[in-house]
C-alpha cells in the first residue's frame, strides 16, 4: 500500500502512522509489530495486540479504550499497555495529561499515552483529535 501512495503522493518517511478501531486497531498492532521499522506512531482504540504478534521495535503509541468493553476487557487493555511500555522504554509512572489520560515518557521520544474512558466498545468523539494531536508531537527520529 505504502509503495502505492509513494507512486502518487509525496510522502514524509518519518511522519507515517497507523491508527485503527476495534479490528483496526489490531491491524495498527500487526503493523507495528511486523512494518514498525516504517512507522512513526501508532494509535489504537478499542483493540488488542494479538497474543501470536510481538512487538521488537519501541514506537510513540496511544492507546483508547474502555472500562466496560466487553469485548477488550480493561485487564486486557492494561495488559497491552504494560507491553507498550516495556518496549518503548516507557517505565516511570505515568502523569496526568487530562481526565482519563496518563502519559508514560521515555528516553527514546517513544511515550504511550493511555486515554481509559468509563464506558464501553466505541469510538469516543474525542479520539480523532487525541491520536490526530499526538502524531502530530511524534514524528519518526
Amino acid at each position: 500500500m505504502l509503495a502505492g501512495l509513494r507512486q502518487q503522493f509525496s510522502i514524509d518517511d518519518s511522519r507515517i502512522y497507523s491508527t485503527g478501531f476495534s479490528n483496526g486497531a489490531m491491524f495498527s498492532y500487526l503493523l507495528w509489530a511486523e512494518r514498525g521499522k516504517v512507522l512513526a506512531a501508532v494509535g489504537v482504540c478499542a483493540g488488542h495486540l494479538a497474543p501470536s504478534e510481538h512487538l521488537t521495535v519501541p514506537r510513540a503509541v496511544v492507546v483508547i479504550g474502555g472500562e466496560n468493553d466487553p469485548l477488550i476487557p480493561l485487564a486486557v487493555l492494561q495488559q497491552d499497555i504494560q507491553l507498550d511500555r516495556q518496549i518503548n522504554g516507557a517505565t516511570a509512572a505515568g502523569q496526568p495529561c487530562g481526565p482519563i489520560c496518563k502519559l508514560y515518557p521515555s528516553a527514546g521520544n517513544t511515550p504511550v499515552a493511555a486515554y481509559i474512558h468509563p464506558g464501553g466498545h466505541f469510538f469516543p468523539p474525542w479520539a480523532a483529535p487525541a491520536i490526530t494531536q499526538f502524531f502530530k508531537l511524534h514524528p519518526q527520529l
